[in-house]
């Protein structure tokens, strides 16, 4: 008999099928981000950290305010002023002095940055369909469903 230590709707289950589900959630976001990262490197030359940085700035046509990024991307803030400046570098987006705060900055897509991350955008979409592809529109709305619990 399996060690019991784990309750699930307050019906004892065991260690092991706890272990088993994590290890199938860490397998699966492992699998889907390399899928993704090996895309937008092969197609678009660009990292999946950089795909994420655009998509919190798109929706936002003023930007956002770099510790309003910062936590976001959750990620050092290290690595987030290398990429920043990578992304200002290639002309994506651009950074100014706060109007609020003069020594915040603010992040925005430019024009071209913009263009750029749609098409990236539309492609990354078709990617996702893909790989849940072989899954019931039911069984998508569910496991969102289920997942979700975590976070509450």
């Amino acid at each position: 008999m399996a060690e019991i230590g784990l309750s699930i709707n307050g019906q004892p289950s065991s260690i092991v099928e706890g272990r088993t589900l994590l290890e199938q959630l860490l397998t699966g976001a492992s699998v889907i981000e390399g899928t993704l990262q090996s895309h937008l490197g092969e197609r678009f030359d660009v990292t999946l950290l950089r795909f994420d940085l655009m998509a919190q700035l798109d929706p936002l046509p003023d930007g956002m305010d770099w510790s309003d990024l910062s936590k976001l991307m959750m990620g050092s803030n290290a690595n987030l002023t290398e990429l920043v400046g990578q992304l200002v570098k290639s002309g994506d987006i651009d950074r100014r002095t706060s109007l609020c705060d003069r020594r915040g900055q603010v992040i925005r897509l430019t024009k071209a940055g913009r263009a750029a991350f749609r098409k990236m955008a539309a492609e990354h979409r078709k990617w996702i369909a893909d790989i849940f592809s072989d899954f019931a529109a039911n069984d998508i709305l569910e496991m969102t469903r289920l997942l979700a619990k975590i976070k509450s």
